[in-house]
């Protein structure tokens, strides 16, 4: 309440310097966000927020034994031989369009 009152009297220059400062904490709010962002896992699905923790994540028997797993899940997919993410989506949609028929 305060502050919208001292906005409604603030003169030019204040208001262009305030509205200056919160573009630059916006800009800077979303490049932290952006360098946060190097340090995720998608093979475990964690977020952290300095390097030395996702460093040491990346050394953890967990994500290891994480990584493996899903390298072994991806191999046994191969090796069945079965259609292909694309194949049995065009197959879905061909379903699907003839029961619109």
């Amino acid at each position: 309440d305060l502050e919208s009152e001292i906005q409604a009297f603030e003169s030019e220059d204040r208001r262009r310097a305030r509205e200056e400062k919160v573009l630059k904490e916006t800009v800077i709010r979303e490049e932290v966000k952006e360098i946060v962002r190097l340090f995720y896992c998608d093979i475990c699905d964690k977020q952290y927020t300095t390097d030395g923790q996702y460093q040491e994540h990346l050394n953890s028997y967990d994500h290891h034994h994480k990584k493996r797993f899903a390298e072994f899940q991806m191999q046994q997919k191969a090796m069945k031989g079965g259609p292909s993410k694309d194949e049995r989506l065009k197959k879905e949609q061909r379903r699907m369009d003839k029961e619109m028929a």
